[in-house]
């Protein structure tokens, strides 16, 4: 199964923009499973999951550690794993970068 690498942010209208098409992959796709990459505290990102009615899994991130280790320090952005975990899409930064990226636009 393909996975959608999303980086993204507590704090971030953009963020928040993709919101609801991540969980509508989340939620339908059979193709692929969505996975967040996030950073401030725990509290805030369950606070921001919970006000979009995100179910996705996010992983928290302490210093930018895997962001840097993708080579892009920005929100949001994402990108497209294969089956195997090796990266098959140039980075997707923004709304709708993302959507189309991901099939859903």
């Amino acid at each position: 199964e393909a996975t959608l690498l999303v980086f993204l942010g507590p704090d971030g209208r953009p963020c928040d923009q993709v919101a609801p098409e991540r969980e509508q992959i989340h939620r339908t796709s059979k193709a692929f499973r969505v996975v967040g990459i996030s950073r401030g505290s725990p509290d805030a990102n369950r606070l921001k999951a919970a006000a979009l009615g995100l179910t996705f899994p996010i992983a928290l991130q302490r210093h930018w550690e895997v962001s840097r280790s993708f080579g892009m320090v920005a929100a949001p952005v994402a990108y497209l794993l294969d089956e195997h975990r090796v990266v098959r899409s140039d980075v997707a930064i923004g709304h709708e970068a993302i959507v189309n990226v991901s099939g859903f636009g």
